[in-house]
């Protein structure tokens, strides 16, 4: 929500060179504004979130002057609100331990440019096609969308 607003905008205008962000994930973002992100970024959101609705997401990932590496993850199933969040008190479970793993492999590639570390190939993570990849559909679940660009 917020902190997915905050990201979009700590990343867009000129906020991420006056502050050193080098590369944003933004995790089912809430915003009234849609600014282009102006560093690489990847962005995750679900059909099933009905508080930040994935064409919140849409609007600032295909906002004119966006980076263009990026990424837009779009669950089609399982993927609430509160997917990035532990939801022990919340009756219907949408909580994906999968993505701070992916979140730290876009980090990984975008800021420290290693593409494997420790034994994790994170390059196939976020750009592999099969299904160990970010987009593959097996691994985080089918997609209604899920589109990665370098």
């Amino acid at each position: 929500s917020m902190g997915g607003q905050s990201t979009v905008f700590s990343s867009s205008y000129t906020n991420a060179t006056q502050h050193g962000v080098a590369a944003a994930v933004m995790h089912h973002a809430y915003t009234h504004e849609y600014p282009a992100p102006q560093v690489p970024f990847l962005a995750f959101t679900g059909v099933e979130d009905v508080v930040a609705f994935p064409w919140l997401t849409e609007r600032f990932y295909n906002a004119d002057g966006a980076n263009s590496v990026k990424g837009i993850v779009n669950k089609q199933y399982g993927a609430g609100h509160f997917e990035p969040e532990d939801d022990w008190a919340l009756v219907r479970k949408t909580y994906n331990p999968l993505i701070p793993q992916f979140t730290a492999a876009w980090f990984k590639l975008s800021i420290e440019g290693k593409t494997s570390e420790f034994g994790v190939d994170f390059e196939d993570m976020v750009y592999g096609t099969g299904d160990t990849g970010l987009c593959g559909g097996v691994v985080d679940g089918k997609m209604s969308e899920c589109e990665i660009s370098r």
